[in-house]
């Protein structure tokens, strides 16, 4: 079983805010298999969908606590499943540092600062898990109104950048698709084409 997770808050005062994008895109990948009904696991503080893609069964998943206690969810999934985090995890994260709809796979590696990474380390003692970092930084910032980074991951994308979702959605399904049916490797010199 592969394990897909999308960070994110809980809230509907949240939904459409830059830091949850990785559940915005869990989401559209259980619209596109025809699983939009996810249930609530409250022991594993996960709302969760089966779903059947690139002939293998994937478990979509978006945690239930705030971010930066994700790797509380991460690591219950982990455990009751028997999910090998280095082959079968892969978590959708958003990325201050890429721009806007820019996506970056990884098989490894460091939070980069993210508290949801950070936590998901802690809860698993390892970074050997695949993620797929998606870029949430404006592509032309005001630099006349400086803003607190926790406020920015917070805010909600501009209408020009909403008009840009579908393509960013889209993009992010068939990337999370190759991860699922493609080596590691392979997949990320597709997806990351566009540079390092």
């Amino acid at each position: 079983m592969k394990l897909i997770v999308g960070l994110g808050n809980p809230g509907p005062q949240y939904s459409q805010t830059r830091h949850n994008i990785g559940r915005r895109i869990v989401e559209a990948i259980a619209h596109r298999c025809g699983s939009v009904k996810f249930k609530e696991k409250r022991s594993l503080k996960a709302q969760m969908v089966n779903a059947q893609w690139e002939d293998q069964s994937v478990l979509l998943v978006y945690p239930t606590t705030w971010m930066n206690l994700s790797g509380q969810t991460v690591g219950n999934l982990c455990a009751y499943y028997k999910i090998n985090c280095q082959e079968d995890l892969l978590v959708i994260v958003d990325d201050v540092a890429l721009p806007f709809s820019v996506l970056r796979l990884r098989a490894k590696g460091s939070d980069g600062g993210h508290k949801g990474l950070r936590s998901i380390e802690t809860a698993l003692n390892s970074q050997n898990y695949a993620r797929l970092r998606v870029g949430i930084a404006e592509e032309e910032p005001d630099s006349s109104s400086q803003i607190a980074l926790e406020d920015f991951v917070l805010s909600r994308f501009s209408p020009q950048e909403e008009g840009q979702m579908p393509d960013l959605l889209e993009s992010a399904i068939e990337a999370c698709g190759k991860w699922v049916a493609e080596p590691i490797g392979e997949a990320m010199n597709k997806i990351n084409k566009n540079g390092a």
